[in-house]
């Protein structure tokens, strides 16, 4: 510290207080006296103010010399006593105080004198010279010693004066001195605060300032809202204690104490200084950490009046302090569960894993810690062990074992190797929106699933879930998951090793002991170690018997065992080698050895190994196969059969054997056996029809094979064959075509039993009915290939009835066509009342009989399928069970739920008729004696996408409102492979049907644009489903006969091409009796040259379809490309169908079948010259009003 800082005296004259405060007062010699300043003022003004009237009245002479006198007294005393007080207030100077005082007094005295004798001489009164000697004197003294007293008392003054001067010249330097380190230090100061201040933005600190008395913030860094998320404003010392701090964490100096006891130690100000961490929560629920480093405020009474400090955030720390804790931890854990399971033994293991489990939950803070095992190569997941969190509840029993293509995007993930992390139930994505029985009914907010890998393969997965909807799955939680899931897939495939090597040696003790093959061990002298149950069985020895056993001895000769010796050695192992054994009774046995060395640590031969069987059986069968191979060959149908059953007979040693075929396949209580040929010992038997039922042969049809040692006869008493032979061994087996459905049987049987071995006879029967089976399915088809010829000629026959059908029926319409339209014009020429009327009437309706038998014709040959109209399918059904109502079954109830008001449909009513009959006939066949009911329905649908698949012609039919048809039924129903084949030609399941009823039907339904579907159970029923296309035409409307005369409306010039000329003739009268001018053509030819001549006048075409040279389509296609859009009314003796199938892409004006009425002709004329283009057509390529009916 300086001295200016210890001078008591100088700071008091210059009444310094400090140097940080104000500037210091300037010095006044030591007076102090608050109102001299203004005492000196009113002396001055009043000294002067007299003195100055008393010169005025002495130059003036204004008042006169006495009142002069009495100013000049005044003005004395004034500044007598001027100096006087200003003397008295000089405190620290005595000697100048003395010498003002004294001074002033004597100056006073010494002018009392003047006064005085001024004043006497004014009053007139005479003063005695000694008087005026001593006021002199006394006038002169007082001066003389009041001037001296002043002037000593102004030197001592001059003496403090400088002496003060120099203390206070001193003192000045001093005072610049401590002014320049006080400007330095706060220049320090605001350096070091700005550093400070620089320092806590930097470091993210928020300073405060708090008062107690207050209870407030008097200052809160900018910092606080980054911090909290709240502005200072909202924070006070309550909302931080109560609302955002949530823990406090004192300093290590408090640790351990109440906190509660801390806080009241701060208050008092026992605790000068604290630290501490808080877990504070912000504004938008976040969690963070900060440091609170604080220190009291003390006031004047040393208590605390508030405190300052700074909050620090630390939540990185905090993060990295628990991730570095939770890696040592992680580090700990897996260190610890490794060591447990190095040493760990199979029967440990699931403890062990249980109690890793419990360990990694707890450590993860989990619900749920498991292990999921792929089971079944993928198909299902199973868990294999958990642990759960107490008040957890454990993982539902359905889920314990869950198929996993119910959750194919959860264990697609995992099989591919990744982690599937999900943090909330809404993370899943859109795909596996449906897996959601693991996270729902279990309340799983969050899980994260780790897959197992062992030898490269996922075997399974380990994973952790929580309820919490939001929980992160940190990297080292995953990683302890991976390498924990691996310490597991390592146990587990250790266990599994273990007991598959337990189980393999168990298994190969298993087998050694069961084999039915003889298995060996022999030393290379001869001295067997080990030989398994069969070997003893094979060679007839005991146990005790091998042990002193020379184990050469069951070669059957020396030279056999050098040789086997010999190959051994050389070539280390042998299979399948042919060798020659003896067994204890001394019988050869052939063998077939398969054998290895087995070497010692210096790879010295000790010992050989191997397994014998026993081919005896085997090669008499060989030898005996060779034979019947060569009595078989080059024979087929019977000749083979009765060779193959005779050789059969003698390879096993039986004496009957027979080969049948299976007739009546289709009803399995009707199926029988007829024999194709069979051996009764001696001779070949007669051909036998065998009834299946309870029988060993309907038993071996049903199993495939079939052996029976003994007891047959017994078995199966309602067999009467068996009975009456008295048959005790059986052995069947079945034969089937390529496809593997049953066609027959191959059967051996004796009254004794077999005498070679039952594996051995299967193995020949085998063979054999390989054999068989493709010789009858051979001659089946052979069969089927006839039956199928003699079809086509039946087929190729009726189309030839057909054809000729056909052109009689066209050749026939084009005559009812003349004979029609003269009736119809003489009944037009006579009078109503006519008798002839009635006659002319009746050759009308004749005429028109015969044109429907023709149209009959035309439909038998296929030239015409259908005639189209406009139907009410509720009205055919109606008409359909009338005709079937003494058809069905009496126990066979028929019901119909028939929609109203359903709309028209286009087609033949003839064949849907007969759609209907076949599908409701087949309907009551199919339910049988049993009863049951047919239902048939009706409704408008639209079919699209959304229809059901069951249509079989689905591509065919196109978009748009359809009128369905369901026939169901409560029969037999089909099974999958019958409804496959009930639409295909020849295919039934009636032992008289021909397999076209369905074929047909599904033909009549595409030709009517529809589509037709079938849905069949077995034991349950069928549904037919019929669609037709509903009618896009308006109704038709009734045609009105009117007398066609010449002066009718009719304009216009027709062109009739037609190669009949009655038809010419009939169709040129009626037009010309309309009005209209026309034209004749015989053939196409003529017509085109006609029509090209006349192209501009010609209104409208009448074309035959049918006609020699040049067809009426050709001649129509020659047309359009004369002149685009000519109108073109088609007519023929066949019906419309052939028109629609010939123009359907083209369109045309309208159709006239053969024969036609006057008033239809014409109308359809009329209607095609209206027509606003040459060519228009229905949905159906049919013209709309083309027929009268």
């Amino acid at each position: 510290m300086s001295k200016s800082g210890s001078d008591p005296s100088l700071r008091k004259i210059l009444n310094l207080k400090d140097l940080s405060g104000g500037k210091p007062p300037i010095p006044t010699g030591g007076i102090d006296h608050p109102s001299l300043p203004v005492f000196l003022l009113c002396f001055f003004i009043t000294a002067i103010s007299l003195e100055f009237f008393a010169e005025l009245a002495e130059s003036v002479d204004l008042i006169g010399r006495p009142f002069e006198t009495l100013l000049n007294l005044l003005s004395l005393l004034i500044w007598g006593a001027a100096g006087i007080y200003v003397g008295l207030a000089i405190k620290e100077k005595p000697a100048l105080r003395f010498a003002l005082v004294a001074g002033s007094c004597l100056f006073v005295f010494s002018q009392v004198g003047s006064v005085l004798e001024d004043l006497i001489r004014f009053s007139g009164v005479a003063i005695p010279p000694a008087t005026a000697l001593a006021i002199n004197i006394f006038e002169k003294g007082s001066r003389a010693l009041g001037w001296g007293i002043f002037f000593i008392g102004l030197y001592l003054m001059v003496i403090e004066l400088n002496h003060a001067r120099n203390l206070l010249s001193f003192e000045t330097e001093e005072l610049r001195k401590e002014i320049l380190r006080r400007r330095q230090t706060e220049a320090e100061l605001r350096n070091k605060e700005d550093i400070y201040r620089q320092a806590i933005a930097q470091a993210e600190a928020v300073p405060y300032q708090r008062d107690y008395l207050t209870n407030s913030y008097t200052f809160l860094g900018e910092g606080i809202e980054k911090l909290t998320g709240y502005p200072s404003k909202e924070i006070t010392p309550q909302t931080w204690e109560m609302e955002i701090v949530q823990e406090t964490i004192l300093d290590p100096e408090h640790e351990g104490r109440p906190i509660q006891e801390v806080l009241e130690d701060i208050r008092s100000g026992k605790i000068n200084r604290w630290r501490d961490d808080c877990r504070i929560r912000t504004k938008r629920g976040e969690t963070r950490w900060c440091t609170d480093s604080s220190i009291q405020i003390l006031g004047e009474d040393g208590k605390p009046v508030g405190s300052v400090g700074i909050l620090q955030d630390i939540t990185e720390k905090k993060l990295a302090e628990e991730e570095l804790k939770q890696r040592i931890e992680f580090e700990r854990l897996v260190i610890t569960i490794s060591a447990e399971f190095l040493q760990v033994t199979s029967e440990q293991i699931d403890e062990r894993i249980f109690n890793a489990l419990r360990s990694v939950g707890e450590f993860a803070k989990v619900d749920r810690c498991f292990l999921y095992r792929f089971e079944e190569e993928g198909e299902f997941a199973s868990i294999t062990h958990e642990w759960d969190r107490e008040a957890v509840a454990a993982i539902k029993e359905e889920l314990r074992t869950v198929p996993t293509r119910d959750y194919s995007w959860l264990i697609r993930k995992i099989s591919n190797g990744e982690v599937v992390q999900i943090r909330a139930q809404t993370g899943l994505p859109e795909e596996a929106r449906n897996e959601n029985p693991l996270l729902g009914e279990m309340r799983i907010g969050s899980f994260v699933f780790v897959p197992q890998i062992l030898s490269g393969a996922v075997i399974g997965f380990i994973g952790f879930d929580t309820a919490e909807p939001d929980r992160a799955w940190p990297d080292h939680t995953v990683s302890l998951l991976r390498i924990i899931g691996q310490i597991f897939a390592y146990a587990q495939g250790r266990r599994a090793n273990e007991l598959a090597i337990l189980s393999s040696k168990e298994r190969y003790r298993t087998l050694f002991e069961n084999s039915h093959d003889a298995i060996y061990m022999i030393e290379r002298d001869g001295a067997i170690l080990d030989v398994n149950p069969a070997f003893l069985d094979l060679f007839g020895y005991t146990r005790e018997e091998v042990q002193n056993l020379d184990g050469f001895t069951i070669f059957a000769s020396n030279e056999e065992r050098v040789r086997f010796q010999t190959e051994i050695e050389n070539e280390e192992a042998l299979k399948d080698y042919e060798i020659v054994f003896r067994r204890k009774n001394g019988k050869r046995m052939d063998g077939l050895l398969t054998a290895s060395v087995r070497r010692d640590g210096e790879g010295r031969i000790y010992a050989y190994q191997g397994i014998i069987r026993d081919i005896t059986e085997k090669k008499k069968a060989e030898k005996s196969f060779r034979l019947i191979v060569e009595g078989t060959s080059g024979t087929t149908g019977e000749a083979f059969f009765s060779s193959l059953v005779r050789a059969l007979a003698g390879v096993i040693g039986v004496r009957y054997a027979l080969v049948a075929e299976l007739v009546e396949p289709e009803g399995k209580s009707s199926r029988k056996l007829k024999s194709l040929a069979w051996w009764s010992g001696k001779s070949f038997g007669e051909p036998v029809t065998i009834e299946l039922e309870e029988t060993a042969f309907e038993e071996a049809l049903e199993r495939g094979l079939l052996y029976i040692p003994k007891g047959v006869h017994q078995r199966y008493p309602r067999s009467g064959l068996m009975d009456r032979l008295e048959i005790q061994c059986y052995m069947g087996i079945r034969l089937t075509d390529a496809s593997g459905t049953p066609i027959g049987l191959l059967s051996v049987f004796d009254g004794k039993g077999l005498d070679m071995d039952p594996r051995t006879a299967e193995n020949l029967l085998r063979i054999f009915a390989a054999r068989a089976s493709a010789e009858l399915s051979r001659i089946q088809s052979e069969t089927t290939r006839l039956e199928l010829e003699r079809q086509m000629f039946e087929s190729q026959k009726i189309e030839s009835l057909g054809v000729l059908a056909g052109g009689i029926a066209h050749d026939f319409n084009n005559l009812l066509t003349s004979i029609l339209g003269n009736v119809c014009l003489a009944e037009y020429d006579l009078e109503e009342d006519s008798p002839l009327q009635s006659y002319l009437k009746n050759i009308e309706l004749a005429t028109q009989r015969a044109a429907d038998l023709a149209q009959q014709m035309l439909a038998y040959s296929g030239r015409s399928k259908f005639v189209v109209e406009q139907l009410q399918i509720n009205d055919i059904l109606e008409e359909v069970e009338e005709l079937l109502a003494v058809a069905l079954p009496k126990n066979v109830v028929f019901q119909k739920d028939l929609a109203p008001d359903l709309p028209l449909l286009d087609g033949d009513a003839t064949q849907l008729r007969q759609v209907f009959m076949n599908l409701i006939i087949n309907a009551g066949e199919s339910i049988g004696n049993k009863g049951g009911k047919v239902l048939t329905t009706t409704r408008r649908v639209m079919f699209d996408e959304a229809y059901p698949d069951e249509v079989v012609n689905r591509d065919e039919i196109k978009v748009g409102p359809y009128l369905e048809v369901k026939i169901a039924d409560t029969g037999c129903g089909m099974d999958e492979e019958t409804r496959s084949k009930i639409f295909d030609p020849f295919f039934t399941t009636k032992f008289t049907g021909r397999g076209l009823g369905l074929a047909a039907v599904l033909g009549i339904i595409r030709g009517h644009h529809g589509g037709i579907g079938v849905h069949s159970v077995v034991g349950e029923g069928t549904i037919f489903t019929i669609l037709l296309p509903v009618s896009q035409k308006t109704a038709p409307k009734k045609l009105e006969q009117s007398p066609l005369k010449p002066t009718s409306e009719g304009r216009g010039l027709i062109l009739i091409v037609d190669d009949e000329e009655s038809v010419q003739s009939i169709a040129s009268k009626i037009l010309e009796r309309a009005g209209y001018d026309i034209l004749v053509a015989g053939d196409g030819f003529e017509g085109l040259q006609i029509f090209q001549a006349r192209q501009e006048e010609i209104d409208l075409v009448l074309l035959d379809l049918n006609m020699p040279s040049l067809t009426g389509e050709e001649t129509y296609h020659r047309l359009q490309s004369i002149a685009p859009g000519t109108r073109v009314l088609i007519m023929s003796g066949y019906s419309e169908q052939e028109a629609i199938n010939l123009f359907d892409e083209m369109g045309y004006l309208g159709f006239l079948q053969k024969p036609f009425l006057p008033e239809v002709l014409t109308q359809e004329v009329k209607r095609a010259l209206n027509s606003s283009n040459g060519s228009r057509k229905n949905s159906h390529g049919i013209p709309e009003g083309s027929r009268a009916d």
